[in-house]
C-alpha cells in the first residue's frame, strides 16, 4: 500500500507551523491556526493558538514558529500580540538555536514577558521541547505525525476551493464557503468578548443553511439557493435524485470526488465546531465570575433557539463538558470522524488520552453535536451497513483518509491485510486512504492506489 512521507525536519515554513500547532494538538490543546486579522494597517497573522482545559476556565498559549533568522524585534512583536490579545503564555519556537545564539541566556531574559524561547533541535523529541517549554507532554510521534497530515487536509481542501473560485467566478457557492471560513477562523476570533463571540458565530451559522447543498447544486448546473435541500442521507449514488445537486453531493459523500464539495463539509464542521468551543468558553468563564457582566452568558443563551438551550443545559451536566470541543476535535480531524464499533473500547481509548475525558464518558461526549444540532429522528454518528463503522455525517473523505493512517500506524502495518475486518470494512479504509493519497498528489510524489 503506498505511503505518505513526512519529512522528518520540516523544511518550508509552512511545514514548521503545522509541526509546531501539531505538537500542541498531540499534546490535548484545542488547537486554531492561521489566525489572520485583516483589518488593521497591517495584516497581524497568528500560526497557532493552543487551548488548555486543565484549569475551571480555559487558558491560551500563542504559538509562533520561526525557520529562519531571528532575534529580540521578533520575540517583541510576539510579546505584543500577547498584550493586544489579552493571552499571557507563548512560545517561540525555533529551528536555528544551538550553535546560531545563546539560547538559553535569552531565554531567561523573555521569560518575564510570559514567553518561552523553545530551540526544536534536532526534531528528534517533541515531548521533551515542550516540556523544557513549560508546556504540557508527552507528545507522541505518531500523533504528531497524524496532526501534520490532517493540518495538510485541511489547508489542501480550503486551497480547493479557492481554486474553484477562481475557475468558476460566476459562481456564488465558492465565495461564501470560502467567508465563512474567514469569519469562523479569523474574525470571530478577535472579539474579546466571549458572549459577542458566540452570538456572532451562532448568527453566521444559522445564516448559512446547507452550505453544501448549495454549492452541490451550483456544481451541477442547478440555482444558488442557501436553502436547497439536503440529500437523503444514506442513499447510494445510483439512486434516482430528482433534486440539483443530489447526485453531486452524493458523489461527494460516497466516492470522495468534488474537492471543493469537500472543503464546504469541511467548512460546516469547523463552524459547528466553533460553536461548542465558544459555548464551553462562555460558561467556564461565567461559572469563574469572569465575565465582564453577570448577566452576559444567561442573557447570550436565552436569545438562542430553544432547542439549542436545552441541548446545551444537557451538556453541562456531565462532568467532562468543558473538554468536548477537544474531544471533537481530536475525533474529526485526527481519528477521521469515526470508529469501530467491534473495536469501541481500544478506540474510545485513544480519544480519552487525546482529549482528557475518562474513557467511560467518551461515548456520551460523541453526542455533543446531537445535543446542540439535533437532527429530527437521526444521529450525526452513523452505522455503515455492513461493517462495523460508525461514521460522523459529511466528513470529507481525505480526513477519513487521516483516521485510516492513523490505525496503520498504531498496528504498524503496512496495509489493512491481517486486521481482521470485515471486506466491506476493509474496503471503506482502503478507499479513504485512497482519497487522502488523490488530494495530496499535487503537493506529494504520486502514489499508487491500494489495491482491493
Amino acid at each position: 500500500m503506498a505511503r505518505i512521507a513526512l519529512s522528518h525536519v520540516p523544511h518550508s515554513g509552512r511545514d514548521l507551523e503545522d509541526y509546531v500547532a501539531g505538537m500542541f494538538q498531540a499534546a490535548g490543546y484545542f488547537v486554531e491556526k492561521n489566525i489572520h486579522q485583516r483589518d488593521v494597517s497591517e495584516v497581524l497573522e497568528l500560526d497557532a493558538v493552543a487551548t488548555s482545559y486543565d484549569g475551571p476556565v480555559p487558558r491560551s498559549v500563542l504559538a509562533e514558529a520561526k525557520g529562519g533568522r531571528w532575534g529580540f524585534p521578533d520575540i517583541f512583536k510576539v510579546a505584543g500580540w500577547m498584550a493586544y490579545l489579552g493571552i499571557d503564555r507563548s512560545g517561540f519556537f525555533v529551528k536555528e538555536g544551538a550553535g546560531v545564539r545563546d539560547v538559553e541566556r535569552i531565554h531567561r531574559a523573555v521569560a518575564p514577558m510570559g514567553v518561552s524561547l523553545v530551540d526544536l533541535g534536532d526534531f528528534s523529541d517533541p515531548s521533551a521541547r515542550l516540556d523544557e517549554g513549560g508546556f504540557r507532554s508527552p507528545v507522541s510521534p505518531l500523533l504528531l505525525e497524524v496532526w501534520r497530515l490532517s493540518f495538510w487536509v485541511e489547508r489542501t481542501l480550503l486551497d480547493k476551493v479557492r481554486a474553484e473560485r477562481r475557475a468558476q467566478p460566476d459562481l456564488r457557492g465558492p465565495e461564501d464557503v470560502l467567508l465563512y471560513h474567514d469569519l469562523v477562523n479569523d474574525h470571530v476570533f478577535f472579539l474579546k468578548d466571549v458572549a459577542e463571540r458566540l452570538r456572532r458565530i451562532y448568527a453566521a451559522y444559522r445564516s448559512h443553511p446547507r452550505l453544501s447543498a448549495t454549492l452541490a447544486a451550483e456544481l451541477a448546473e442547478g440555482p444558488f439557493r442557501l436553502d436547497a435541500p439536503t440529500a437523503r442521507g444514506g442513499a447510494p449514488p445510483g439512486a434516482p435524485w430528482t433534486r440539483p445537486g443530489d447526485r453531486v453531493l452524493a458523489e461527494a459523500m460516497f466516492e470522495g470526488k468534488h474537492p471543493a464539495l469537500q472543503g464546504s463539509f469541511y467548512v460546516e464542521h469547523r463552524a459547528r465546531l466553533s460553536i461548542l468551543k465558544a459555548c464551553i468558553d462562555l460558561a467556564c468563564l461565567a461559572a469563574a465570575g469572569q465575565l465582564p457582566r453577570p448577566d452576559d452568558a444567561r442573557e447570550t443563551f436565552a436569545a438562542l433557539p430553544a432547542t439549542f438551550r436545552e441541548g446545551f443545559r444537557t451538556l453541562r451536566t456531565r462532568p467532562s463538558f468543558r473538554r468536548y470541543a477537544v474531544l471533537w476535535q481530536v475525533f474529526l480531524w485526527g481519528l477521521g470522524g469515526f470508529y469501530l464499533a467491534d473495536r469501541e473500547a481500544e478506540e474510545f481509548g485513544w480519544l480519552a488520552a487525546q482529549s482528557g475525558i475518562p474513557v467511560g464518558e467518551i461515548g456520551v461526549g460523541l453526542r455533543a453535536f446531537d445535543d446542540l444540532f439535533p437532527l429530527g429522528k437521526g444521529s450525526w454518528i452513523v452505522p455503515v451497513k455492513g461493517t462495523t463503522l460508525r461514521i460522523a455525517k459529511m466528513v470529507p473523505m481525505a480526513f477519513r483518509g487521516v483516521g485510516a493512517v492513523q490505525r496503520l500506524r498504531r498496528a504498524r502495518a503496512r496495509n489493512f491485510d491481517g486486521f481482521g475486518l470485515g471486506s466491506l470494512t476493509r474496503r471503506n479504509l482502503i478507499t479513504w486512504h485512497n482519497a487522502l493519497i488523490r488530494l495530496l498528489a499535487t503537493d506529494a510524489p504520486p502514489a499508487a492506489p491500494a489495491k482491493r
